[in-house]
């Protein structure tokens, strides 16, 4: 089995923990069920072993499939931790990095910290790209990615260097009934929940972690939507919200960021004490020196960055209930 077999197989795996059916697992990993059938059928041929319990809701791992999965994050960390070494022997010392960052997070920051970086390591050679909590977390476990800047992680394998609390926010189109063209952005009240509830509510099913904050948060408010959209990305629940379709969860920085000027739209800033996401520069613990001082000063640009471009938070923003 090659490394882009294993690699896909490893992924399968790793889904199965978090999804009830294959259905999810593929949509999760952006391809078809046959394809995730066919991948788990052909790995049970070649070893001899049932490594996913199928014929059942939830689908789930066997021994075998749990054993496999280990092994292979380590085939694979080992496989990228060679590739990495042996670059050392290049004639021009080259400095491959792979960085992940939450959907929407990459325009949002890289512009703040990519400049500096480049002009102080000329040999960089970054690549990003968007990434879900749980599958980021894997890549840098596994070696195949170096940083993630995101939801931070609460796992004696990660090191986290926090920069700043993530506020939540409702989107509402032009549509709803709470819609202000005067206040398109302000503060969510408890008098606002009654209202949202009777608004069409766009959910998303790729991003376990912020599932989980979105979860709790309309759990503990007594949030319940009678009419639902599902859809695959945080990012196409945002913007499908933007264009009038019902109203959806979103991160206070990137609503702002890709939002905020269109007319036809408002932000219902959730107040921290709510509910909240600390967000963070992540690297493995592990990781060679290069890779953790590349964290460290991406985190003080990033840091710097916010100080100096520090605005009124959402929530200080004027208010007045409709």
């Amino acid at each position: 089995m090659n490394f882009t077999s294993q690699k896909n197989l490893k992924d399968i795996l790793d889904a199965v923990e978090s999804c009830a059916t294959l259905t999810a697992v593929a949509r999760l990993l952006y391809t078809t069920q046959p394809n995730v059938s066919k991948t788990i059928a052909a790995a049970e041929r070649d070893y001899g072993v049932e490594l996913v319990k199928r014929n059942q809701t939830p689908v789930s791992l066997t021994p075998a499939g749990s054993y496999l999965k280990q092994r292979l994050e380590r085939q694979l960390s080992y496989a990228a931790e060679t590739s990495r070494g042996i670059k050392q022997f290049a004639p021009q010392r080259r400095l491959p990095v792979t960085l992940g960052f939450f959907p929407t997070y990459a325009p949002l920051l890289l512009p703040r910290f990519y400049p500096a970086l480049r002009a102080k390591h000329p040999q960089l050679e970054l690549t990003c790209k968007s990434q879900t909590t749980s599958t980021a977390l894997a890549e840098l476990k596994n070696g195949q990615s170096q940083l993630f800047i995101g939801r931070a992680a609460a796992d004696p394998a990660i090191t986290t260097r926090p920069l700043f609390s993530e506020q939540l926010c409702f989107v509402l189109g032009h549509q709803a009934s709470l819609f202000s063209p005067a206040q398109p952005v302000r503060t969510l009240t408890t008098t606002h929940l009654a209202s949202l509830q009777a608004e069409p509510f766009i959910r998303w099913s790729t991003e376990s972690s912020f599932i989980s904050v979105s979860t709790h948060f309309m759990e503990l408010n007594d949030l319940n939507f009678a009419s639902q959209l599902t859809v695959a990305t945080y990012e196409e629940a945002m913007w499908l919200a933007a264009a009038g379709l019902g109203t959806t969860l979103a991160m206070v920085h990137p609503a702002r960021f890709f939002l905020e000027k269109r007319p036809a739209v408002n932000l219902l800033v959730v107040p921290p004490e709510m509910a909240s996401l600390q967000i963070a520069v992540m690297t493995r613990t592990s990781a060679e020196a290069a890779v953790q001082d590349l964290a460290d000063e991406i985190t003080h640009l990033l840091l710097a960055a916010e100080g100096k471009q520090k605005r009124p938070a959402a929530g200080e923003d004027p208010v007045t209930d409709r």
